[in-house]
């Protein structure tokens, strides 16, 4: 595929729902509210050379020195608005900072009472800087 609109006639009469099953079935998942992290972002990446941005009123793909820019096409926009607003939970990528569940835990050794003791003096430490502030 040379350019930006030949990739666009794709998906260009395909619903949202449409997409976001073609984007499922490639196992794709984005982030929600980002451009260069959304998974029609992510599957014309997997399609064609260059890298691509979409946002919901432009489609910018840079390939090289080449920058080509369209406005994305309304089901794309749908797909995009739905997506960011958690319509499709299956596509969403867990957000980085996630706790390895595998990851063993730490046990700190209690050596200055006992835990609802500890858990009160951190409350108290909390609200008394907050309450200074």
């Amino acid at each position: 595929m040379s350019t930006l609109e030949d990739i666009i006639k794709i998906y260009n009469n395909k619903s949202a729902d449409e997409i976001a099953t073609i984007i499922k079935n490639r196992h794709i998942k984005g982030r929600m509210g980002t451009t260069y992290g959304c998974p029609m972002a992510l599957l014309l990446n997997t399609i064609s050379t260059g890298s691509y941005i979409i946002g919901r009123k432009y489609i910018v793909r840079r390939s090289g020195t080449k920058i080509e820019k369209v406005r994305t096409p309304r089901q794309m926009s749908v797909f995009i608005r739905k997506f960011d607003i958690g319509k499709y939970p299956n596509l969403i990528m867990p957000p980085p900072r996630c706790v390895n569940k595998n990851k063993p835990k730490v046990r700190i050794k209690n050596t200055s009472g006992s835990p609802k003791h500890i858990i009160k003096n951190h409350i108290k430490k909390l609200v008394d800087r907050f309450s200074k502030g």
